[in-house]
């Protein structure tokens, strides 16, 4: 199987995971919030994509691709095949953890 137009994700193949910790506790949003306050922390879905890392996005001044954001759920209206992501996930220009749905959903 591949995947259309993520060249990066390229082979598909088996990958095993050693065992990891997860937190007992859920962090919530404000809890977050002071983290990233304390230590000036920016998510990947915060900082604009480099063109060094996307060479088939548009040149600047042109490069409307290279905006930072993250890919969004959105359920399609009817049956899809589930082999394809992109039926399922969209990328939102501006979306990230304070902003989820992107940055014009409140």
């Amino acid at each position: 199987m591949t995947i259309r137009g993520m060249p990066d994700a390229q082979p598909i193949h088996p990958v095993e995971l050693d065992g990891f910790w997860m937190d007992q506790t859920p962090v919530t949003n404000a809890d977050y919030a002071k983290f990233v306050e304390a230590t000036k922390y920016v998510t990947v879905a915060e900082k604009p994509p480099e063109a060094k890392d996307f060479p088939d996005a548009l040149p600047k001044p042109l490069a409307s691709d290279l905006v930072a954001g993250s890919c969004c759920f959105s359920p399609p209206k009817g049956p899809v095949p589930l082999t394809n992501a992109y039926a399922w996930w969209k990328y939102v220009k501006g979306a990230n953890w304070r902003h989820p749905e992107g940055p014009t959903v409140t």
